[in-house]
């Protein structure tokens, strides 16, 4: 799938754990969709972050907002979808309060997936404000 396709809102029907894994690895990819557009509007800026390539996302947030090319709103922001997106890749599955729980995990996943397509909208909006388009995709955010 291309980003565009992953972009489409997707309501995912966890009924199995194999419904669960395949919507982590959904998620994961769409997490690595924001990860590349974030680090190119830092290397539009010609930012010099060291290591930008491996880069977390915090440190690229942080240096950006450091350096007033992130409003305080996006950044705040940002900071909810990179917490989930860690979420998703270092807790999820060791996170024992779903209880095997098929419908609470579904509930999280889906949401976790919203936030982070929301975050690839909100940097895609900085690249285009860079790039000298006025037209902004809408956000939960808003």
């Amino acid at each position: 799938m291309n980003k565009e396709e992953f972009l489409v809102k997707h309501d995912f029907k966890i009924k199995t754990f194999d419904d669960v894994y395949k919507a982590v690895g959904i998620i994961i990819q769409i997490s690595q969709y924001l990860e590349q557009e974030y680090r190119q509007y830092a290397k539009l800026l010609n930012f010099e972050i060291k290591n930008l390539d491996s880069a977390t996302l915090n440190k690229v947030n942080n240096y950006l907002h450091d350096n007033k090319k992130i409003a305080d709103k996006d950044y705040q922001n940002l900071q909810l979808v990179i917490k989930e997106r860690n979420y998703i890749n270092h807790e999820f599955f060791w996170d024992k309060s779903f209880n095997n729980n098929l419908d609470l995990m579904n509930d999280r996943l889906n949401l976790i997936y919203q936030y982070i397509c929301e975050g690839c909208d909100v940097v895609a909006n900085l690249i285009s404000k860079f790039n000298g388009f006025s037209t902004i995709r809408p956000t939960i955010f808003d």
